[in-house]
């Protein structure tokens, strides 16, 4: 809502105002800097909140005092993240922030309980999420959540039953392997689902 242009690098984050650019580091002396300077993508929350993914922890940039709030996982506290090394944002409805993890799963940042929970694999449950590992997220106009694997393909949440179920992309196995790598996905206004792989774009009619 500010007008400005965010990009993370992996050396950093940059803001651009159309003119010059501002550079954002992790510095070592400095609690109140970007956690890490590899960072994998970028979100604005309501608010003009920024949340940063990175590879040591998830980072929240506040304009009026220009600092980040870094939040990591805590082996004893099961309510933090549950993995430092984070792929993926999306926004909820709600405000509240969705956060795909390399090896952590799926997590929900409550932002008024300041806390998160989390979606894992169940290796020995057959309607879990396929991996731990996840590349890209996006809530649907129903608030439910797809939810995209850096090998296993495609999975849809429904949010309020916590009901997982895996989308088959092609009745052909063999063409539906090709699938398993999703890189991005997208809703448009008319409610088909655009998934990003490694093996070309795929639009899913949801409705049907």
């Amino acid at each position: 809502d500010l007008g400005f242009m965010w990009f993370c690098t992996l050396d950093g984050v940059n803001r651009y105002d159309g003119y010059q650019f501002v550079n954002y580091y992790n510095q070592r002396d400095n609690s109140f800097s970007l956690s890490n300077n590899s960072a994998n993508a970028i979100l604005c929350g309501y608010n003009n909140e920024i949340w940063v993914a990175t590879r040591n922890g998830l980072s929240k940039y506040d304009y009026n005092t220009e600092r980040f709030t870094a939040f990591c996982h805590d082996k004893n506290n099961p309510s933090s993240i549950s993995n430092n090394e984070i792929n993926c944002l999306a926004l909820s409805k709600s405000g509240n922030i969705w956060v795909g993890t390399s090896n952590g799963g799926v997590n929900l940042y409550d932002k008024k309980k300041k806390s998160f929970s989390h979606i894992m694999h169940n290796p020995e449950g057959s309607y879990s999420i396929a991996s731990n590992n996840i590349t890209a997220l996006c809530e649907d106009n129903k608030g439910n959540l797809w939810v995209g694997t850096n090998n296993d393909g495609l999975d849809y949440v429904e949010v309020k039953s916590g009901k997982v179920s895996h989308i088959k992309l092609s009745a052909n196995k063999a063409i539906h392997k090709l699938y398993n790598h999703i890189r991005c996905i997208y809703q448009d206004q008319y409610g088909y689902i655009w998934i990003g792989t490694n093996n070309g774009l795929v639009r899913f009619d949801a409705q049907n």
